[in-house]
């Protein structure tokens, strides 16, 4: 979490040459900039519903073991907390479809 610094904080016992202010704002663009490029880079994953998983594997006449594989410790799906065989749904924005659906299932490793 990033500190915010009243005006007067930031200046307080700043070197006259190299102001902490401009250094405090800075970096407060760096990261505001890697949070917007990680909101943006990284397609929304969730855990496929029971429902989901039925209308998958029945639509598309495929087992679990037939999907793609995702790590359980890849940082796309930590906060999702999942177990080995949970079935991840990832969705993506696509130019052409207007959203493309993805699932993999989740694996140690």
């Amino acid at each position: 979490m990033v500190e915010r610094l009243t005006f007067n904080q930031a200046v307080e016992g700043s070197n006259p040459f190299r102001p902490a202010l401009s250094y405090y704002h800075r970096n407060i663009i760096e990261i505001k900039m890697a949070e917007n490029m990680k909101r943006n880079l990284v397609a929304k994953h969730s855990k496929a519903s029971e429902a989901e998983k039925k209308k998958l594997f029945e639509n598309y006449n495929v087992s679990i073991r037939e999907l793609p594989k995702i790590l359980l410790n890849d940082p796309a799906i930590e906060k999702l907390s999942p177990k080995a065989g949970d079935v991840i749904k990832i969705e993506r924005d696509s130019k052409s479809a207007g959203k493309a659906v993805y699932y993999r299932v989740a694996i140690e490793g």
